[in-house]
C-alpha cells in the first residue's frame, strides 16, 4: 500500500470537550484521561499536542475522520512533504459573509408537523433515548442508542422531523445529552449542563 509522507496531527487539547468521537474513528492514536481526549505519543508545546507519523492511506483516513467528527474542531493534520494541510481546524473568513448571531430566545419556536422530541439519558447503560410524541406527552416512537449521530441518522432515515430549526434544536439537546453521559452529569433538556 503506497505511503503517505510524514503527516503532523495537531491537537488542541485544551479546547477538547471530551465527547470522544476521535477514539471512535483513530483508536490507535488517541485516549482519554482527565476527561480529555489526548493524543498518544505525542510532544507537547503549550497546550497544544503534536505528534509526527509516517502512515498509510487507510491509517491517514481514519485520522482524517476523526478530525472532521470534532464537535469543537480542534484536530488538524498537515502533510510535512509536501506542506500542505490536510484537515484544517481554523475558520477561514476572507471572502465569507459575515451575520452577528442575535438571541433569538423570545423568539416562538414553530412547531414541527411531524411532533417533538422528548430527550432523556439511561446513565447506567450509557444510552439516550429520544421519544417522539405526536400528542401531549405520548410517545409514539421511542429512539434509543449510544451516540448523537447514531439518533439523528436514524430520526432522518424514518422522516421523524421535517423542521431545520426543529433539526438544529433536537442536535444541541443531543449533544448535551452525550456530553452529560460522557462527564456523568445530570442532564435535563432545555437547561444548560452543570459542568
Amino acid at each position: 500500500m503506497k505511503q503517505i509522507n510524514r503527516i503532523r496531527i495537531k491537537h488542541e487539547v485544551n479546547k477538547c470537550v471530551g465527547n470522544k468521537n476521535c477514539l471512535l474513528y483513530a483508536p490507535d492514536y488517541f485516549s482519554f484521561s482527565k476527561q480529555k481526549a489526548q493524543l498518544q505519543n505525542n510532544y507537547k508545546k503549550a497546550n497544544v499536542e503534536y505528534r509526527d507519523i509516517t502512515v498509510n492511506h487507510s491509517e491517514l483516513k481514519k485520522l482524517m475522520k476523526a478530525a472532521y467528527s470534532c464537535p469543537v474542531n480542534v484536530i488538524s493534520i498537515y502533510d510535512l512533504k509536501n506542506n500542505r494541510i490536510i484537515v484544517d481546524n481554523s475558520i477561514h473568513s476572507e471572502s465569507a459573509i459575515e451575520l452577528f448571531a442575535d438571541n433569538h430566545s423570545k423568539d416562538r419556536m414553530k412547531f414541527d408537523k411531524t411532533g417533538y422530541f422528548l430527550v432523556k439519558i439511561k446513565k447506567e447503560m450509557k444510552q439516550i433515548e429520544v421519544g417522539l410524541c405526536r400528542k401531549r406527552n405520548i410517545v409514539a416512537v421511542k429512539i434509543i442508542g449510544k451516540t448523537p449521530e447514531d439518533i439523528y441518522k436514524t430520526i432522518i432515515n424514518n422522516k421523524l422531523l421535517s423542521r431545520f430549526d426543529h433539526a438544529a434544536y433536537l442536535g444541541k439537546e443531543l449533544q448535551k445529552a452525550y456530553i452529560a453521559l460522557q462527564q456523568d452529569l445530570n442532564y435535563v433538556q432545555d437547561d444548560e449542563l452543570d459542568m
